[in-house]
């Protein structure tokens, strides 16, 4: 079961907040109460979750992210990016 690359994936998710914050534009239309305290907290606990699964289990959480890494490529291909 992949757990350790999903709990990356949602980590990324959440730090995407961050970045898509501070980019200039229009008002976002809604509020997070207590912004970046709430986004920080919840990266700090991901990240010690992230630590403990990869302890927990280390070769399934290397070739979660082996084949993580293949997946850029892969699908810049497939849609024609570059």
């Amino acid at each position: 079961m992949p757990v350790f690359v999903t709990v990356a994936f949602v980590a990324l998710t959440a730090a995407s907040v961050l970045v898509l914050r501070r980019r200039p534009g229009p008002d976002p239309g809604y509020r997070t109460p207590a912004y970046p305290a709430t986004v920080a907290a919840f990266l700090s606990l991901t990240v010690v979750l992230l630590v403990l699964l990869a302890g927990h289990d280390p070769i399934q959480a290397g070739l979660g992210m082996g084949s993580w890494r293949w997946a850029g490529p892969c699908t810049t291909g497939w849609y024609g990016g570059g």
